[in-house]
């Protein structure tokens, strides 16, 4: 029984030690939830006047200890509020973390920073702006393929236009049943058709003529210049 007794008490101390840990590791979460609250309001300040360099700065500090609102905010200084820099492939993998699920709520504006992701990475689908990593849900969702396609086809949002790599992806939006690819689709087909071979020895060939044409002009103006001071010495 005493056997017993002492199994039982080590049990509820070993319970009570993993209670005493699971309170600690709550506490630390809470003391870092509650300074990356502070650098995020700071750079929000920060960002609001249009300071987006030191923003940004204490953003990642935000974001470092995982807080969704400051990856909120270094993605629209990346992608959306730099005049004439407009960077979206660096701008989507913030977008991509800040909505991301979290086991515990984050407190105050952390539903509200979760959809204005989600809403910006719906833009994304929609304007194709960058290519989402393998594995995500929009990576090869067909409203998300035709988009990237149509970009790669007008080379609009910044995207260097590629009509093979246009054609890939509208080949698969049609596939997967996305019928409003199939006019970009046939669009890529015609432009992604390669040039014509050059013909280098007609090109070399109407180099060489002109160079000789050059030499020969060259000599008849010697000529006649020479012809002219022969008349002129015989005077």
């Amino acid at each position: 029984m005493r056997c017993w007794g002492h199994i039982a008490i080590l049990l509820t101390l070993c319970g009570a030690g993993g209670a005493l840990a699971a309170d600690n590791e709550d506490l630390v979460y809470a003391e870092k939830l509650a300074k990356a609250h502070v650098v995020h309001r700071q750079g929000y300040l920060y960002h609001i006047r249009e300071d987006y360099d030191t923003a940004y700065k204490l953003y990642e500090k935000g974001a470092e200890l995982g807080l969704a609102k400051p990856e909120l905010g270094m993605g629209r200084i990346l992608a959306f509020d730099r005049k004439n820099h407009h960077n979206y492939k660096k701008g989507l993998p913030w977008f991509i973390r800040a909505a991301a699920p979290r086991d515990i709520s984050q407190g105050q504006g952390f539903a509200q920073a979760q959809k204005q992701a989600k809403d910006y990475l719906d833009w994304y689908c929609r304007s194709g702006a960058a290519e989402f990593p393998e594995g995500h849900p929009f990576a090869n969702k067909p409203e998300c393929l035709e988009g990237r396609g149509k970009a790669l086809l007008s080379g609009k949002r910044r995207v260097k236009k590629d009509y093979a790599q246009a054609q890939a992806y509208l080949e698969r939006a049609v596939a997967a049943g996305r019928d409003t690819a199939r006019v970009p689709l046939a669009q890529a087909i015609e432009l992604n058709v390669p040039p014509p071979p050059r013909n280098y020895g007609k090109i070399a060939g109407g180099i060489a003529g002109l160079l000789l044409f050059s030499i020969l002009m060259r000599i008849f103006r010697w000529r006649q210049r020479l012809y002219w001071l022969v008349h002129k010495l015989s005077l």
